[in-house]
């Protein structure tokens, strides 16, 4: 059996996701080929280091991650019967250095905010007063399908949520309601049917606008989100409009309504 059997073994015995699938994918990719029985722990430093950059073309993040969901593959076959052999990806992660400080910079980035005249290019565009006015991710709304923007309710809304085009992160499954001032924009939505949906348009749109190096059309999100909490939205609906997991676990009880969520939404502006 080589790894890439041992994958489609193992996803016969759970229910996973596509986007799971994928990611397994890349992880066992470089060594789908080779027989299991090759693996010790020599194999698994040999991947790695083949893996990392500069030699591979991994950060040390998704290096990380990779290792992770390997050794993930390894325990649900040996918990299935399907291996009974010694994990050897199991704590291989940890032998890869990340830097803490640059990484917490990544995640603690600020990107200017900018008022909406600056992005006077973009005022008739349908993807950046989509990302404007609901806190869209990119590839969300450029990968959005007709079906899924909902008139058939008391309320129009978006449904974002897994499609034939393009698969999000379970926490972003949700539903928004259709911003007032966007209702003459709708119609102008197109679904971007590329591999990477929104990839073609950030990049025009970083080009356009002359962002810095490391401003790009997702400084847009974190800018709907600053005028969110100037506007007094809670944090706790914020991440629901944005779909990013909630904080806290009070902050996770009761329920928002698309009634709620049209109310906050409603009161960020231009």
């Amino acid at each position: 059996m080589n790894y890439k059997q041992l994958m489609e073994s193992v996803r016969v015995t759970q229910d996973i996701r596509d986007s799971t699938y994928k990611c397994w994918w890349q992880a066992i990719r470089p060594i789908a080929d080779i027989p299991v029985s090759a693996t010790d722990k020599m194999f698994v430093t040999r991947y790695w280091k083949s893996q990392l950059k500069p030699i591979g073309n991994c950060s040390p993040e998704t290096l990380r991650r990779r290792l992770s969901l390997l050794s993930g593959i390894w325990a649900m076959a040996n918990e299935e019967d399907i291996l009974d052999t010694q994990n050897f990806w199991y704590h291989s992660s940890k032998k890869i250095k990340i830097n803490r400080d640059l990484n917490a910079e990544r995640m603690g980035m600020e990107y200017p905010v900018r008022p909406f005249e600056f992005y006077k290019p973009y005022h008739q565009d349908p993807i950046f007063l989509a990302i404007w006015y609901h806190g869209f991710r990119v590839g969300e709304i450029a990968g959005l399908l007709n079906r899924e923007i909902v008139f058939n309710s008391d309320l129009p809304y978006f449904q974002i949520k897994d499609n034939d085009n393009r698969l999000i992160k379970r926490m972003a499954t949700r539903q928004v309601p259709i911003h007032p001032e966007f209702y003459p924009y709708v119609g102008m939505l197109t679904t971007d049917f590329t591999r990477y949906p929104g990839k073609n348009w950030s990049q025009k749109f970083n080009e356009v606008m002359e962002l810095p190096r490391k401003e790009a059309a997702h400084s847009i999100r974190h800018n709907w989100s600053t005028r969110a909490r100037s506007a007094g939205l809670q944090d706790s609906m914020i991440s629901k409009l944005m779909g990013h997991k909630v904080g806290g676990m009070t902050a996770r009880y009761g329920t928002w309504t698309l009634e709620d969520k049209f109310k906050a939404i409603k009161q960020i502006r231009r």
